[in-house]
């Protein structure tokens, strides 16, 4: 291939294109992109040495990753002339340029894909089940090597299932010449170092066949103490494999295109292949070899082939390249991927059009990860607006971003009156100033925190709220909002200030009541009594409480009489008169009116009312002796009366005699 079209291929790739001097690091050549988004111009990238597009704290780690020259994929920035960094994916190969012993380099910007990534974790801190998804295999060990736990992608993987794995050691999965490997890391991960920097193994899986993965690790703590590790693998075997091939190679093309992980492929007039790079051929599960002569016929369903064709045809028509199509096609192993299609006219010396250049990129995971996180805010909007209570998201400006139906009806607003306000923007004023202090106390001690919020609505009633409001972290624990849920309750304030005023009320009738009163429990021990009982009985509530009143107050030989009424109290009303003993010892003649007491419906004890018969015993006495006196002077009178007639009142009175029945020392 000549030189025009070298230049062409590397200047169609999307990445950025690098080739310097191994030992002066002296930049030889870049690709157009370079130029482009940079803001050097060619002759100033020209007098400069790679490292120096390095941020300095990043330049002595690129050197030495030159210098060893290792397959792998480095994680760094460059810097623009402006000054603004870009995130990169970089890979470097040794090559032959110009006679010289040089690096080519690719670096991809990463920006947007740690963008996706970020909203990613996000949601995946939030919404656990992420995991569960994760196309990366997530498992869990303890330090001696003991599988915990897997996600499906681990078991997929693999080929064994979950109950498979968490049976078997990290030993069982991986050849003997990677325990020492392995035991270093575990030293680390003990002393609670996170392995950000992925450590490579072989995996031998289930049907015996060898897979290479990433691994990051991270040490899991529980109770202050680590107990085991968190690791993350990526299956790099296609990338492992493309490492080697390009190990192998020499040419500066061939280089080029299997070093990329996009599908990279050449067609000529009739849309034949010419060449084509190994992650393509992987993709229709086939070699480099195998495709070139043949079509996208050969490897497509029709109508998928039939597009690319139409695509290919425009392409060579028009000489125009066609950047950024969408397209979703179905691979070898029968599933569908999405892919992001570049493709440009391919020329000679001359400029006629001989073909097309193709760049695929599979963009399936973000578009998958869109998807994934677009369902997860729709299933967290559908869950939210399903709860009664009021709920909503603000921003560490307090200003909302989410808001709940039942927040929507509460306020008489919608979504796009409250989205991006304020409290003191949509709320009464009085709320509004409530809100702001409330808020402030969560985001200045970054914890969850209860709060009564009291406003008047515009009737003028005064409205209740219960709030909770909790601090929002990213992935990195830094403070990104607040969440808060409010519950209305007016009515149950309501209810509990009359439960209030009603306990109040009896209370004030318990204590100021003209007759003793005990309360007991259903074994008959003192819980309260009023300050008739202390005065009645001469016991005071700290003397008794707890005691049985049985054995304070009843006289020994009613002790029998006294529990068969304890027993009927807890069953029914009762009433009797009976005689019970003070503490002094002294007996009175007393009323008892008990009833059982009820809780939900449960007995749970009873209460007893005492009222002193001493005063109304002492008249009851007093009005029989005054009516035999009142017939005594009857009696007098009927004698007077009678004096006259001595027969007649001698039967009177031994008539009188005979009805009183009195007794000889009555009649004396």
């Amino acid at each position: 291939m000549n030189q025009k079209n070298i230049d062409l291929l590397i200047n169609s790739i999307p990445d950025y294109i690098f080739i310097f001097d191994l030992e002066t690091k002296k930049i030889l050549r870049v690709n157009e992109k370079v130029l482009k988004d940079y803001g050097y111009s060619e002759e100033e990238l020209y007098r400069m040495t790679y490292p120096t597009l390095h941020p300095e704290n990043e330049r002595k780690k690129v050197i030495k990753n030159i210098e060893k020259l290792q397959n792998g994929i480095y994680f760094y920035h460059h810097q623009q002339k402006n000054g603004k960094l870009i995130p990169l994916g970089i890979s470097f190969s040794k090559v032959n340029f110009a006679g010289k012993k040089a690096v080519f380099s690719i670096a991809r910007d990463i920006s947007e894909w740690k963008k996706e990534w970020d909203k990613l974790k996000e949601s995946e801190e939030k919404y656990r089940f992420i995991v569960e998804n994760s196309p990366d295999g997530i498992f869990v060990m303890d330090f001696k090597g003991n599988v915990l736990s897997v996600n499906p992608t681990v078991c997929e993987k693999l080929g064994y299932s979950e109950e498979e794995l968490v049976k078997m050691n990290f030993c069982d999965l991986v050849p003997p010449k990677y325990f020492k490997q392995w035991k270093k890391r575990i030293r680390k991960l003990l002393r609670g170092e996170i392995l950000n920097i992925p450590a490579e193994y072989e995996v031998i899986r289930k049907d015996g066949k060898k897979s290479w993965i990433e691994v990051r690790s991270t040490p899991i703590r529980k109770g202050g103490r680590i107990v085991g590790f968190l690791g993350v693998a990526r299956d790099i075997t296609e990338k492992k494999q493309i490492e080697e091939k390009l190990h192998r190679e020499h040419k500066l093309l061939q280089t080029l295109i299997n070093n990329i992980p996009d599908s990279v492929y050449f067609k000529d007039r009739e849309n034949k292949f010419i060449l084509v790079n190994k992650a393509k051929a992987a993709h229709h599960n086939t070699t480099p070899e195998e495709m070139i002569g043949k079509t996208d016929f050969d490897f497509l369903p029709e109508n998928e082939a039939r597009s690319a064709w139409q695509d290919d045809e425009y392409v060579l028509k028009t000489k125009k390249p066609l950047i950024g199509k969408i397209e979703r096609i179905t691979r070898a192993d029968g599933k569908k991927y999405w892919l992001s299609v570049i493709k440009i006219p391919l020329t000679n010396d001359e400029g006629e059009v001989i073909g097309t250049v193709g760049i695929s990129r599979d963009i399936t995971e973000q578009i998958e990860a869109q998807k994934s996180l677009k369902e997860t805010f729709e299933t967290l909007d559908t869950l939210i607006n399903s709860i009664p209570d009021l709920i909503y998201f603000k921003d560490t400006e307090r200003k909302y971003i989410q808001v709940n139906k039942a927040f929507e009806k509460f306020f008489r607003l919608n979504r796009k009156e409250i989205i991006g306000k304020k409290d003191e923007e949509i709320l009464p004023s009085d709320l509004a100033k409530y809100c702001i202090k409330s808020d402030q106390k969560v985001l200045n001690s970054k914890k969850t925190l209860r709060f009564v919020e009291k406003f008047k609505n515009p009737n003028g009633e005064i409205i209740i709220f219960e709030t909770v409001k909790t601090p929002l972290f990213d992935d990195k624990r830094n403070l990104i909002g607040i969440i808060g849920i409010s519950r209305d309750i007016t009515e149950a304030k309501k209810v509990e200030e009359n439960i209030k005023l009603q306990k109040a009320f009896f209370q004030s009738l318990f204590e100021n009541s003209p007759e003793a009163i005990v309360t007991l429990n259903k074994k008959g021990l003192i819980e309260k009594v009023n300050t008739k009982f202390t005065e009645l009985f001469g016991y005071s509530l700290e003397e008794i409480k707890g005691k049985d009143l049985n054995e304070l107050i009843i006289p020994e030989e009613l002790m029998e009489e006294a529990k068969q009424l304890d027993k009927n109290a807890l069953q029914e009303t009762i009433s009797v008169e009976t005689i019970r003993k003070r503490k002094d010892g002294t007996t009175f003649p007393v009323s008892i009116l008990g009833a059982p007491i009820y809780i939900d419906d449960k007995v749970v004890g009873y209460y007893a009312i005492y009222r002193d018969l001493t005063e109304k015993k002492k008249m009851e006495e007093e009005l029989i002796q005054s009516e035999r006196l009142s017939t005594l002077g009857e009696l007098i009178a009927g004698i007077a009366h009678e004096l006259n007639n001595p027969l007649t009142t001698v039967i009177g009175y031994s008539e009188f005699i005979l009805s009183m029945k009195m007794n000889k020392k009555e009649l004396m």
